[in-house]
């Protein structure tokens, strides 16, 4: 704990006259408002015995927390010489009948906290002797019984409040530990009560009288003075300062925690120590004299800084302790004086570092001048929501001691401070500095319950670091100021990225496939409706397709349109066209006529193969594209049944020629082709056979729309080992009790579906009394969503000889770019489930806005790099560009031209190598497994003549389901909800209809007039 006003020492001229011109106009605001007379007044026998703003506050969270250690304030000393007991007995009497506020107890009267004052001393010292103790094991029972002693609880009730006990460990050694409640004292009062002992033990052990002089008040009157202080205009004034100064801030900060956040809040802490050179020391001080600043300021910007790099939050809270004993009288009085002041920073990664250093400087200049106001009294005004899970307003503590320490003496001793180990931790995080003769020390504190250790050793070296790049230059902005260290940097580009497998530079996906067609011509390899088509007949087809396009000019580069729906003819129809060395660019049957126009202008494919009876729709979406630009049509089924040579065509592609182009949502209202390479493409099937152990006897379902990604790896994984892929029509697949009979009825071993529809078929499986495993099924693979940590644990203790593999990629990336074997049940506490570890010849990295790497535990966007990285988006060269970046981490030995996808994924690595998934960093989101970019739905709405403006979000919807709502603002009463629907399935796959529409008079904005989300969220969607 500080008291602020002795930084003045540190200040600059310049400075110093600035604060004492403050205080000085502080001084006059008071005497003319008459609020505060010169001295505090003690309190009249008439007046109440009341208690101030921090001890209502504490005992308050004592009724919720009963007895808990977390408000323990402890304090040893180690002495050694001829110590007297019963004149330390005598001192420790008179320091209580000295302190009203030691023989004080709290009860409750009408439902509201009391206190009294018992008349008598009663502070008794408990000597234990621990000489019986072998000397060798002494200092470690001394530091177990002293833990044991500070977590033993008070009753509030009951005096003393303070418990102190005499450790003998030797004839003329002893440790003296002191506990006190908090609501009794603060770390102040501590010094206090050792200084009264030591001078009281002296003159008692002389025979002479006490030498201290009575107290000029005591802590009643104080609690009185504070609660008639803060009335009127003295509080307005106050109040309207911290108010403008918290304005829009958030009172939450987002740390990245190891554990998810406990409902109570634990208070469970520990430390972890630091030290820097007297060098850096004494280069932080030049740095601060050069902006007219102090030391304590340039640790608390570095602090901001830290947290900005970990958070990236733009505005962010700190509290800071004051001492609060700026009068002369109150230096000398036990009890809690002490306050909290709440310092903003408002901040950016392209901040130089002494802007912010100047910011903090003001506003630290600022808070000295309005510190009389209790932070409780602070979070009464602000009616800041309770939440028992962390500390309100700020959940970060910065404190600096800058006086040197109290020495303390008494006749015939040596008296040295004792460390007692700290067990609490009241905020997240704490970071506690004092400047030493051996330069700054310090410690980070922090919550058990929320950090591991390793996390926060890091978190010390991170700000070490920091530290250093200030002193060697403070105009760096923030973002590049110097974060890791070396091996946390090798160990974040190196471990777990050595993902790199040597395959066979000509081998293809149609090299595997007809080598099983050559072994096994007989087995079946695609089944559909019950009915199986062998791998001769299915290569056969495939040839002869395969030859007709090239005689059609399909070759490498050359993108072809398959239009039908989910089965053998299609399967036939991939493979077909990657036999003739061209790409396919599979159009959704359901999808209406003017999104198959969007595809097939942004594609400019030349030819569409199409069942006959969706020629129609495919007619009209071809009608509204320019002149010059139509395809030509064929009906798929007549080119497969055309006769033909069925032998194996020549191999006409190269790896990195095209393989297939999956369109996605776009944010700008146009679909996004993204192009995947046959090297990526083949990398991922490799990846799904290695992981999962695929062989001949494996059968996977094929349940995905032929436009999703995962639809490519469920058609051909297992064409490539002689497995074999049962294809689901859409009734089925989507259907939880056909599917799980299904997949019983045919020996499936692989299936993957998104967890919402995993949920219906363990509930499916549940209700019909399934047996313990499901037929021939190995695996289970949730997709395309956040796996719930419920639904894994309910999974696999049902059916826990299967186990499930969360996996997470981009359509860009070639599907799935990380893998997460899950056997056992995950437990309670886990907030998510890791997306996992990077398949083979991948990498991932998690970055900050700069392309700069962050630390381990951090949240960042993803990155990819490696094979599986398509080319681009076709047609779309500035797309692409935004996305598809130079590699930074390739390094001198990567392959010319590498590129780095963006994610726009938030992520974090996790200590064991595993990512976590954290959310989108735009407005994409994906609703069943279909990757929606909500922009794409705002830019079609907005098109209709009657809405003024549409904002459209995904909102929860069940225990793992997703809904879309869309808000609008729309000409009074011209469109009602089925309009809008109707109008929106003209031009968006029904996936992309928002379930539900929310008319508003207008949209709720930001401060800065940007659509306010969040507030919206908070308006709730229709029943």
């Amino acid at each position: 704990m500080v008291d602020m006003t002795s930084q003045a020492g540190e200040l600059s001229p310049k400075q110093r006259r600035l604060l004492e011109l403050m205080l000085k106009q502080k001084q006059k605001e008071k005497e003319a408002g008459a609020q505060t007379p010169a001295a505090l007044p003690r309190r009249q026998p008439s007046d109440p015995l009341v208690l101030s703003f921090g001890q209502k506050r504490l005992w308050f969270i004592e009724q919720l927390q009963p007895g808990s250690p977390a408000y323990h304030v402890p304090g040893a000393v180690r002495i050694r010489g001829p110590l007297n007991v019963p004149a330390l007995e005598a001192a420790l009497a008179e320091v209580a009948r000295r302190h009203e506020i030691l023989r004080t107890r709290f009860h409750v009267v009408e439902g509201q906290p009391a206190l009294d004052i018992e008349p008598e001393p009663a502070l008794a010292v408990e000597v234990v002797d621990l000489r019986p103790v072998p000397a060798e094991r002494r200092e470690e029972e001394l530091a177990y019984q002293v833990d044991a002693r500070v977590l033993q609880p008070f009753d509030l009730s009951r005096t003393p409040l303070a418990r102190t006990v005499l450790y003998r460990l030797g004839d003329e050694e002893h440790v003296f530990l002191l506990i006190l409640q908090h609501i009794i004292c603060d770390i102040w009062s501590v010094g206090v009560f050792f200084r009264n002992t030591m001078a009281l033990y002296d003159a008692f052990l002389a025979g002479s009288p006490s030498p201290l002089p009575e107290l000029p008040l005591q802590y009643t009157d104080y609690a009185l003075w504070q609660e008639r202080l803060l009335q009127g205009e003295g509080l307005e004034r106050l109040l309207s300062y911290w108010k403008g100064e918290l304005a829009g801030a958030p009172f939450v900060i987002d740390l990245p925690t190891d554990h998810p956040r406990p409902a109570l809040q634990s208070f469970e802490g520990s430390r972890r120590y630091m030290n820097m050179s007297v060098e850096l020391t004494e280069a932080l001080k030049a740095v601060a004299k050069a902006q007219d600043a102090s030391l304590y300021m340039i640790l608390l910007a570095a602090l901001y800084a830290l947290l900005h790099r970990y958070t990236g939050q733009e505005s962010i809270l700190v509290g800071v302790p004051m001492a609060n004993r700026g009068r002369v009288e109150l230096e000398g009085l036990v009890g809690l004086l002490f306050n909290s002041l709440v310092l903003r920073a408002d901040l950016g990664p392209e901040m130089p570092f002494r802007d912010l250093l100047s910011q903090v400087r003001e506003r630290t200049l600022g808070a000295f001048n309005h510190q009389d106001l209790p932070f409780e009294k602070l979070v009464e005004e602000l009616r800041v929501e309770r939440d028992m899970s962390r500390n309100p307003i700020y959940q970060v503590l910065f404190a600096f001691q800058n006086v040197p320490p109290s020495t303390m003496a008494a006749r015939d001793l040596a008296i040295q401070r004792y460390e007692v180990r700290e067990t609490a931790s009241r905020e997240d995080l704490e970071l506690d500095m004092r400047e030493t003769p051996e330069g700054l020390a310090g410690w980070f504190g922090y919550d058990r319950a929320l950090f591991d250790a390793s996390t926060v050793t890091r978190t010390t070296l991170h700000f070490q670091n920091l530290l250093a790049g200030i002193a060697a230059d403070p105009a760096r902005p923030l973002a590049e100021l110097p974060l890791l260290t070396a091996s946390e940097t090798q160990a974040l580009l190196f471990e777990g990225n050595d993902t790199g497998v040597t395959d066979t530079a000509e081998e293809s996906f149609e090299a595997l496939f007809e080598a099983r067609v050559a072994e096994t011509p007989s087995a079946p390899a695609a089944v559909f409706g019950g009915t199986p088509e062998t791998y001769a007949e299915l290569s056969a087809r495939a040839n002869r397709l395969a030859r007709h396009l090239v005689g059609m000019g399909i070759g490498p580069g050359v993108v072809v349109g398959l239009l039908d729906r989910r089965g053998p003819d299609l399967l036939a129809a991939i493979l077909g066209v990657e036999k003739a060395g061209g790409a396919w660019l599979p159009l959704d049957p359901e999808h209406p006529a003017r999104r198959h126009a969007q595809v097939l202008a942004a594609s400019a494919t030349p030819l569409v193969l199409a069942h006959e009876d969706l020629l129609p729709v495919l007619t009209e979406a071809v009608a509204e594209l320019p002149e010059g630009r139509h395809p030509r049509l064929e009906v798929l089924a007549d080119l497969l049944a055309r006769p033909g040579d069925e032998s194996t065509p020549p191999r006409r592609a190269a790896p990195d020629d095209l393989a297939y182009t999956l369109f996605t949502s776009g944010s700008t209202g146009v679909p996004k082709g993204a192009m995947v390479t046959r090297r990526g493409m083949l990398n991922h099937l490799r990846a799904k056979i290695e992981d999962l152990g695929l062989g001949p006897s494996d059968a996977v379902a094929q349940t995905a729309s032929q436009c999703f990604d995962i639809s490519v790896w469920q058609f051909l994984a297992a064409l490539a080992v002689g497995g074999r892929v049962h294809i689901y029509e859409d009734e089925t697949a989507h259907d939880p009790a056909r599917l799980l009979a299904r997949v019983e009825t045919d020996g499936v071993t692989v299936v993957e579906t998104v967890p919402s529809l995993l949920r219906l078929m363990l509930e499916e499986a549940e209700r019909s009394g399934g047996q313990s495993r499901p037929g021939a099924l190995r695996w289970m693979i949730p997709t395309g969503e956040a796996l719930p940590p419920e639904l894994v644990d309910r999974w696999l203790r049902r059916f826990h000889a299967i186990p499930l593999v969360n996996a997470y990629g981009p359509t860009e990336c070639s599907d799935d770019v990380t893998h997460q074997r899950l056997d056992g049940p995950l437990g309670d506490g886990t907030a998510r489930v890791p997306i996992g570890t990077p398949i083979r010849n991948t990498r991932l990295y998690v970055v900050d806005r700069g392309l700069r790497l962050v630390p381990m535990g951090v949240a960042g966007e993803l990155c990819v790099g490696g094979e599986g990285v398509g080319r681009g988006y076709l047609g779309a060269p500035d797309k692409t560009a935004a996305v598809f970046v130079p590699d930074p981490f390739a390094g001198p030995s990567g392959q010319d031209g590498a590129r780095l996808y963006r994610t726009g994924d938030l992520a974090r690595r996790l200590a064991g190598g595993a990512f976590d998934f954290l959310g989108r960093i735009d407005h994409q989101v994906k609703v069943r497994g279909f990757r929606i970019e909500l922009g794409e739905i705002e830019s079609v709405l907005a098109q209709h003549p009657a809405v003024r403006q549409a904002v459209v979000l995904a909102r929860e919807a069940g225990a793992s389901e997703r809904a879309l709502v869309a808000y609008v603002v729309a000409q009074a009463g011209e469109e009602t909800e089925r309009e809008l629907r109707d109008f929106l399935q003209t031009w968006l796959p029904d996936y992309m209809v928002p379930a539900a529409f929310v008319t508003l008079e207008a949209l709720p904005l930001t401060p800065n007039g940007k659509v306010d989300r969040r507030a919206l969220l908070a308006l709730g969607g229709p029943e």
